[in-house]
């Protein structure tokens, strides 16, 4: 939980016990400062009146003085009083709303005994907890009643209170002598107007606050500078000016300013390394040319590396009012900050502009390049040896928290992924390491603040302190795409007059969106677009002009063609046309290697050791020499080092530095493996047709070596990456015959008599595994190079084919992963036809194929490039799966399910036939499982089952339980199944309504709203959820409260908030009980609107029509014309 303050523990935090304080204690009889009751105290009495006005006037005392209390203060002492001041706000607002509220006595009537007042001081002073990290950051307005939080959040602490005072008031003798009139009116104020009137009264003094205290603005996200935020969407530069305007104004130790003058030194670096850079171009300055970037806030445990788990957050461009919200909040100094984000997003980049930015007179930043220090180092050596290796100076720890005189360490952890990859050390407490080092730091009085940046994909290695929030860093949107190239324009200005070229065109770059949108990446656009050499456009354009109309994998060929020549010019000058190309082909085949290595072991990072292990198997080079006493250079190191698209992580263990490699953006590495298949495929083939067309004919050459293409295609399915396909779909050309040899190569693995030894073995496989995958790769291949092929062309004529085929499934299967399983299910297709007797399977790539416009509803249309092939399906699936062909009269056989059912699809055919079109609808139901601790796994159709099917005769708990586990999963599974699920089963729940008891509904009909709000658009469908909450209210006035929510929570068509006002005015429910929402829309109903209702639902219309204008005024409703 986050920092609480009792009443008392404010007052002493802003002004000890003072003589109005104790005074205070003891018209309230010691209760308020904890004293021991005093002999003869029960019969104490109090006068609430009295405590009002003690407690006001001290509160005002109190907060008019926070000024001098706060100023000059360390930072976290600033925020301590801040806090505490909000603990006094809160129980002056409760007290000042007791003026707002009419009861039909005097507070001077209500004397309390000690007693009494010993158990009502709790509720009304609680622990006022502060507001939390969503609350304190959420951007929507604090004082509309409308939002959820604070205001809400505030009258529910409020009610609480209350409702333990009108306890009390119904205890004393002022009660008895009021009328029920008088007491419904006191219950009234008590616990609904005092409330919202405390609330209402704390919002404002929380304004008076911000006023003058902008932390307070800032915790709301409130203030004159969310104005002008549009205007400073780069360099931070609007957190300095927040952090400024509450600055303390010491000045830093001398000790410090190695530290902060290399916080301050980032500002004036380049956005990237200048070494990339084409003769004349600039790059702009991080102060100027940095985005400040969008991201989405996380402050549940849930886990992070799943998208699901951000989904549902909106994407907020609010960057810096978060941060100096959270920098100057108590729990900051409690739990870590986790920022998440994707190999170039900025992650790294934020840490150093949060460094430079935060003011050095209250904060002290210490970055921590967790890639530079020992991995398996505490937290505090990491630290101090950051120190070192950054500043080159010796402190430690406890010396530096000594030395920063108030300012707030920021300790900063970049690159926790680095540390977890390029090492495979198990730091999975890590960040519970963080937030203890924290805990252990604010104990002994040195409250630091900690910071840690990590991949999203490895964010669920380490596990979650409880109170840790996270950021994710989000992707540019087009308006910040512009705004990067404006900068980039006004950058190179001088460069493109003299060159005589136009500037980046933004309409260009976001032609290329899941590109730019990645810092990194654009950047890489830019420099690729400022590339005067390239040749096929005119001297005045960038080479982006134009590229609009180019296919994905021609934009990519571009792009890498052109970095690997800059590579080539660089490291090999003095090189002939076809030396430089063949030396630029050489760079590009390295690159697809390292793509592969990464591919085959299922990752999307490599090691440099297994990178350099793959390279020597495929194509060994000698070694590059090293300068001096320097190591050699690896292969990995001297090719991937080399460009800047590709993400290495580093860490040190033992002294040692250890590296993994990455794409910045994955389709680089899908396009690169489907680029080097291609071409192994195109030599193989070219290579093939020049043996076999020679003197001999190939007499002597009836096998050849595969070469690398065998073994890279045995250790993963291409299909697992969806681009590969498409790319390999581009690439293929037409006058090439790529098929007779995908054949060949297919029946030498399946058939035997191709060899699986190979000194390349990224990851350990049976030789099962090899030819499952193998093979699976070659079929796909054929299919997507050369267009559809039948079990004929693979195995041979005959039925055999077909038999063989199923084994062929039955042999990927067993033989890859689950993804590649899966993905080849649902990347290839297969068609069932007759060639007269005989059953004709071809397979096809769902890529190429549609529907055929032929008299044939079932025809499909394979198109590869201009070439289309039409083929066609059985119509009657059934008895192709059983080999019944369409030429017998009449045929009958016993129908037993297959083995397997994504092959011929036997069983498939067989449940189709029986179920029908309801098949589709109810086995969806059967393949979704969840479990509870009570019981075991069970189908959502097994579910449905027991509500669906006859259960009158069921016993009573059955039935609840029935309807709890269908809400549950519905729950579980939001936005993957249809809605018809839960609509059903609410018409169910309206059905039993009779048989329940009115607490059984309103339980269940909890469950139901919990899976209602979380899935995604199904409000408008439940309608069934008024009428079960009016059947509720009808029987119990006390289920208002569940109407009120199914109202307020659902977005419901007007016949349902019509319905639910006509029903309460004919229950003749008082209209201050009645919930609003039904009544404001009614309200707002046009006469069209009710002209339409009379069209679609006359019964309704005619009830509105009669109550409201019988009863109508009493609800402030009138019934059009």
């Amino acid at each position: 939980m986050a920092k609480q303050f009792s009443y008392a523990e404010a007052v002493r935090i802003l002004g000890g016990e003072t003589r109005t304080l104790r005074a205070l204690d003891k018209v309230l009889g010691g209760a308020l400062l904890g004293a021991a009751a005093l002999p003869g105290a029960g019969a104490l009495a109090l006068s609430l009146f009295d405590a009002k006005a003690e407690a006001v006037r001290l509160g005002h005392h109190l907060i008019g003085s926070l000024r001098e209390k706060v100023t000059g203060t360390a930072r976290h002492t600033r925020t301590e009083r801040l806090l505490a001041a909000q603990a006094i706000i809160t129980a002056t607002a409760f007290f000042e709303a007791l003026d707002d509220i009419e009861l039909p006595f005097r507070l001077e009537d209500l004397d309390l005994t000690y007693a009494e007042q010993l158990s009502l001081l709790p509720e009304l002073n609680p622990d006022i907890p502060r507001l939390e990290v969503r609350d304190v950051t959420s951007s929507s307005d604090a004082d509309l009643p409308q939002a959820p939080t604070p205001f809400h959040a505030k009258v529910s602490i409020y009610r609480v209170a209350n409702v333990s005072l009108l306890r009390f008031v119904r205890g004393l003798a002022v009660w008895e002598g009021l009328t029920a009139t008088q007491k419904d009116q006191a219950r009234d104020q008590i616990t609904k107007v005092l409330p919202e009137a405390a609330a209402r009264r704390y919002h404002e003094l929380y304004r008076q606050l911000a006023v003058e205290f902008p932390e307070f603005a800032f915790w709301t996200n409130q203030g004159e500078h969310h104005a002008t935020q549009h205007q400073l969407q780069h360099g931070l530069t609007d957190l300095t000016a927040m952090l400024d305007s509450v600055a303390s104004g010491r000045v830093p130790p001398a000790k410090l300013r190695s530290i902060l003058a290399l916080n301050q030194g980032c500002l004036a670096r380049t956005i990237s390394p200048g070494d990339e850079l084409p003769d004349g171009l600039a790059l702009p300055s991080l102060a100027d040319g940095y985005i400040n970037p969008r991201f989405r806030l996380l402050d549940r445990r849930n886990d992070l590396s799943l998208e699901e788990s951000w989904a549902a957050e909106p994407v907020r461009d609010d960057l810096q009012h978060f941060l100096a919200a959270f920098v100057t909040s108590i729990s900051a100094t409690k739990w870590p900050l986790l920022a998440l984000g994707q190999p170039g997003v900025g992650k790294s980049v934020l840490v150093q502009m949060l460094a430079a930015r935060l003011p050095s007179a209250d904060y002290l930043p210490v970055r921590v390049p967790l890639r530079q220090v020992p991995a398996d180092a505490g937290i505090q050596e990491q630290i101090e040896a950051a120190i070192r290796v950054t500043t080159g100076e010796s402190m430690t720890w406890p010396d530096l928290a000594r030395s920063t005189e108030g300012a707030l360490p920021v300790i900063m952890l970049d690159g926790l992924d680095e540390l977890l990859q390029a090492t495979g050390v198990n730091r999975a407490d890590y960040l519970i390491q963080a937030a203890e080092f924290q805990t252990r730091e604010a104990e002994l009085g040195r409250p630091v603040v900690v910071i840690v940046t990590t991949r999203t994909a490895v964010s669920d290695r380490c596990r979650l302190p409880a109170g840790t929030i996270a950021i994710r860093l989000e992707p540019f949107s087009n308006a910040q795409v512009k705004l990067w190239i404006d900068i980039w324009n006004k950058a190179n200005t001088a460069h493109f007059l003299s060159q005589g070229r136009t500037p980046l065109s933004s309409k260009d770059v976001l032609a290329h969106q899941d590109l730019a949108e990645q810092p990194l990446l654009l950047l890489m656009l830019a420099l690729y677009d400022a590339d005067s050499a390239f040749p096929s456009n005119p001297a005045t354009d960038g080479a982006l002009h134009g590229a609009s109309t180019l296919r994905l994998g021609e934009l990519y060929e571009r792009l890498l063609h052109r970095f690997a020549a800059r590579e080539v010019d660089k490291h090999e000058r003095g090189l002939s046309p076809q030396q430089r190309e063949a030396a630029i082909q050489r760079e590009l085949l390295r690159l697809s290697v390292a793509a592969f290595a990464m591919f085959n072991r299922g990752q999307q990072w490599v090691t440099r050791e297994d990178l350099d292990r793959d390279l020597t198997a495929l194509i060994p080079d000698p070694p590059t020499a090293g300068t001096g006493f320097q190591r050699p250079l690896t292969a990995a190191q001297t090719v991937i080092g080399r460009f800047f698209f590709i993400h290495q992580a580093r860490a040190l263990q033992d002294s040692e530095e250890l590296s993994t490699y990455e794409f910045l953006h994955a389709t680089f590495g899908e396009y690169l493996i489907a680029r080097l298949v291609h071409e192994l495929l195109r030599r193989e083939a070219e290579r093939d047709a020049l043996d076999r067309g020679g003197l001999l004919g190939g007499i002597l050459t009836t096998r050849q070596d595969s070469g690398p293409l065998a073994p890279l295609l045995s250790f993963a399915v291409l299909s697992v990456r969806a681009p590969i396909p498409q790319f390999l779909n581009e690439l293929a050309e037409p006058g090439h015959q790529l098929k007779p040899l995908l054949l060949r190569r297919f029946q030498e693995i399946y058939f035997g008599s191709e060899p699986i030894n190979s000194a390349y073995e990224p990851q350990s496989l049976s030789a099962v595994e090899r030819i499952a995958r193998q093979t699976a790769n070659l079929v796909l291949l054929t299919t997507v190079l050369a267009g559809p092929v039948t079990a004929t062309e693979l195995f041979g004529a005959g039925e055999e084919a077909v038999r063989r085929w199923q084994h062929l499934v039955d042999l990927w299967r067993a033989g890859t992963q689950h993804d590649g399983w899966s993905s080849l299910v649902s990347t290839l297709g297969i068609a069932r036809s007759w060639g007269g007797d005989d059953r004709v399977l071809t397979l096809f790539w769902k890529g190429s194929h549609r529907a055929h416009p032929g008299t044939r509803t079932s025809d499909l249309a394979i198109i590869l490039g201009s070439r289309a092939t039409i083929i066609w399906e059985a119509e009657d699936s059934l008895a192709w799966a059983y080999n019944q062909p369409p030429t017998e009269r009449q045929r009958k056989w016993r129908a037993l399910p297959a083995q397997t059912s994504l092959d011929i699809r036997a069983d498939h055919a067989m449940l189709t036939e029986a179920l029908g079109s309801g098949f589709g609808y109810v086995g969806a139901a059967a393949t979704f499982i969840a479990s509870t601790e009570q019981e075991n796994s069970t189908s959502l159709l097994a579910a449905l089952n027991n509500l669906w099917l006859p259960i009158d005769e069921s016993p009573h708990p059955q039935l609840i339980r029935a309807f709890e586990r269908v809400f549950d999963m519905l729950a579980t599974f939001p936005d993957e199944l249809p809605w018809e699920y839960l609509d059903e089963t609410l018409d169910r729940l309206v059905s039993h309504l009779p048989n329940l008891t009115t607490w059984e509904v309103s339980q269940l009909l909890n469950r139901a709203l919990n899976a209602i709000n979380a899935s995604n658009g199904l409000d408008l469908f439940h309608h069934a959820m008024i009428t079960c909450a009016l059947d509720l209210v009808a029987r119990d006035r006390g289920q208002l409260e569940l109407l009120g929510r199914v109202l307020y929570e659902l977005d419901l068509p007007p016949a349902s908030y019509l319905e639910a006002a006509v029903t309460l005015m004919e229950l003749e429910i008082d209209p201050s009980e009645v919930p609003v929402t039904a009544f404001d829309v009614v309200r707002r109903l046009s006469p069209d609107e009710m002209a339409d209702m009379e069209d679609d639902h006359p019964h309704l219309f005619h009830r509105a029509r009669r109550i409201i204008r019988a009863d109508g005024g009493r609800y402030r409703l009138v019934w059009p014309g």
